[in-house]
């Protein structure tokens, strides 16, 4: 780039495509691209006016513009701008028609890509400072063509060379000498590839402004690539000589070479693994045959066991008569169910009724939960069988203890002071023949279920 810093006018009515560009171009660490957006061809032309701007990215489909007029009304503003023309992929008729009528470049909103945007906005900017320097005069400056770092060649309209710049001497390895004024075939046209080489050839010759890849050979034999970029120089409406840029892109082919040479093996290891996975799949048809053998003959287990089954009806029998023993025991059982009930249950109903906040009836909510499952546990069975004497408020702070609660937790959920929780704690190792002993508390209560 010339310059480290360079001021982009992006004339795109779609945000979506706007901020992509935007996104593209900020990820340059070389350069620094300044971008004014505006939506509109009138907003664009006022920006021309009033700001410097080095490159100018056109949409020539806009809200107040459509078609061609687009570019050459900000052509004509903007005549010494490079301008690459953003297309869709039903406009590039249209953009190979600004093409010929000055624009620098054309990019398919479809294939955008950072590098491809960068490069082009550079290239852009150099084609459009060799054109210029062209347009002034006839007679151009060689020496100026010989300083650019890309290859350069002008070509009269029969094909033979009127001028290389040293850029072009050096990846060909061909002399000035040697090929001013030779005509086609040249002389770094690979064999193999001349047929197509020469029809890209003439085609460019014939409507310009053509962006190529072609393969090339040096005079020692090596091949390297360049990307072309092209148009016809008229003067008068006469068609004066052919102009071309080249880009060494042999390291970016190699590159795609690699990755393509990746991609192969990619597609190697894929094809490896589902042939893998298909191994593995049939092993577990295998193994789930296995299972149904194996269930089959369980179920053949589970037939021999119901049989023996009946067996056990005698068995069974017997039990009836011990059970109705234990109907003693269930009536003394439901009576302590009741009573329980009675001590841990009803107390917080009542509070319920009386307390409006919602946070306290969620908390009494849970304490009932845990109750109501703790009644039909033996925790509190146990503390009644082995005769602690608690008493109600008692009960209910063991069984909170035993829960996990903090003394906070348990003065927030009973209403009672911390001084309060921290009484019935004492009283409670008191009655268990904790008082005098480290012994956790928690821990002997979750022992009693």
């Amino acid at each position: 780039m010339p310059n480290n810093s360079l001021h982009v006018l992006l004339v795109e009515d779609n945000p979506g495509d706007a901020r992509l560009i935007r996104e593209m171009l900020r990820d340059n660490t070389d350069v620094k691209f300044t971008i004014q957006w505006a939506e509109r061809l009138t907003d664009g032309l006022d920006s021309l006016r009033g700001n410097p701007i080095d490159i100018i990215l056109l949409d020539l489909m806009l809200p107040d513009s459509q078609g061609i007029d687009t570019f050459l009304a900000m052509q004509t503003e903007s005549h010494r701008i490079p301008t690459i023309i953003l297309t869709g992929l039903d406009d590039e008729e249209l953009a190979v028609e600004a093409l010929r009528h000055g624009a620098q470049d054309y990019l398919p909103k479809g294939d955008l890509e950072s590098n491809l945007l960068r490069r082009s906005i550079r290239y852009a900017i150099e084609r459009n400072q060799s054109e210029l320097a062209l347009r002034e005069s006839e007679e151009f400056n060689a020496s100026l063509l010989d300083n650019s770092p890309n290859p350069i060649i002008v070509i009269n309209p029969d094909t033979s060379i009127y001028y290389i710049n040293q850029a072009l001497e050096k990846i060909t390895g061909f002399t000035s000498s040697e090929l001013i004024g030779k005509k086609t075939p040249y002389p770094w046209w690979c064999a193999e590839k001349q047929r197509n080489v020469a029809e890209d050839f003439r085609k460019a010759m014939q409507d310009g402004a053509e962006r190529l890849e072609e393969l090339f050979r040096k005079k020692n034999g090596e091949k390297f690539w360049v990307e072309i970029t092209s148009r016809l120089v008229t003067l008068d409406g006469r068609f004066k000589y052919y102009l071309a840029n080249w880009v060494d892109i042999t390291d970016i082919k190699q590159a795609e070479e690699e990755l393509r040479r990746h991609r192969d093996q990619l597609e190697e290891l894929v094809l490896e693994r589902t042939a893998e996975l298909t191994r593995s799949n049939k092993k577990l048809r295998q193994e789930i045959m296995e299972h149904e053998r194996t269930a089959a003959v369980l179920k053949k287990r589970e037939q021999e066991l119901d049989i023996k089954s009946h067996y056990l009806e005698d068995a069974t029998t017997a039990l009836k008569v011990l059970l109705k023993h234990r109907e003693d025991d269930k009536d003394e059982l439901q009576g302590n169910v009741v009573s329980n009930v009675k001590e841990l249950v009803m107390p917080y109903i009542g509070k319920l009724r009386t307390v409006r906040s919602t946070t306290q009836q969620q908390a009494y909510l849970d304490v009932i939960e845990n109750n109501l499952n703790n009644i039909i546990s033996p925790f509190l069975r146990n503390v009644t069988l082995n005769h602690y004497n608690l008493t109600p408020r008692e009960i209910e702070v063991a069984n909170l203890v035993k829960n996990g609660k903090t003394t906070k937790d348990i003065g927030d959920i009973l209403n009672l002071s911390t001084r309060a929780v921290e009484f019935h704690r004492d009283n409670i190792r008191k009655k268990m023949g904790l008082k005098k002993t480290k012994t956790n508390l928690r821990s002997i209560l979750l022992s009693l279920q």
